[in-house]
């Protein structure tokens, strides 16, 4: 995680009632799932909450770990779906040929309404934007990315336990994280799910503004 520091980053953030959630899942055919919230809050990105289960399935996590999570901390969300933006992991959407009820993005879809994106496949696509905000200041002399101190586990993972592939002698082999690599690959895969769900470089959109008409 080029450009992550903690001094800087981690800052402790709070849900901000009435606002939408933006959520990066991973998962797929892994055993291991893991989300991470966030919210887009005036200038921050403010991450609320890395939340991962292992061993286990797309039902498992998201009926016993992120909805009870959604509930205790952002329960509006639950009531308006359109406030959940769901950014996942394309392999999500897996076809077992035994068991027509086995596709994850499926069952996340049942257990929590929501808008779903899938998320960038490229590696560009992913680890751009999290370069980009990672050194964008928020105009008053802070970061734009703040991550509650709650998240250990993605903190650890971006202070050096999510990594560039390796050779042997320590030179970078290729832009690309090192896999496997359990726990920490789960939270970088998330958090770049999320963050480039949310398009932190893009401005902010204004509810109140009105397009204007087409020309004939």
């Amino acid at each position: 995680a080029i450009g992550f520091s903690e001094d800087t980053h981690v800052r402790p953030v709070a849900p901000v009632r009435n606002e939408p959630v933006y959520i990066g899942q991973d998962g797929g055919e892994s055993h291991t799932w893991c989300s991470v919230v966030l919210q887009r809050i005036g200038p921050h990105i403010n991450v609320l909450a890395a939340l991962l289960t292992d061993p286990s399935g797309a039902r498992q996590h998201i009926k016993q770990t992120l909805i009870p999570w959604l509930g205790e901390h952002c329960p509006w969300v639950l009531d308006t779906p359109r406030m959940i933006h769901m950014h996942y992991d394309q392999a999500c959407d897996t076809e077992d040929p035994g068991d027509l009820d086995s596709n994850p993005l499926r069952t996340m879809m049942a257990l929590l309404p929501a808008k779903y994106v899938p998320g960038p496949v490229s590696w560009p696509g992913r680890l751009n934007p999290i370069y980009s905000l990672f050194n964008d200041g928020d105009g008053q002399g802070g970061s734009r990315l703040r991550i509650d101190p709650s998240c250990r586990g993605l903190i650890v993972a971006l202070r050096g336990g999510w990594y560039l592939s390796m050779n042997a002698d320590g030179r970078i082999r290729k832009d690309t994280p090192h896999k496997p690599n359990h726990p920490h690959e789960d939270y970088g895969d998330a958090f770049c799910y999320a963050i480039a769900g949310v398009a932190p470089m893009a401005p902010p959109r204004d509810p109140k503004r009105i397009r204007p008409p087409s020309r004939v």
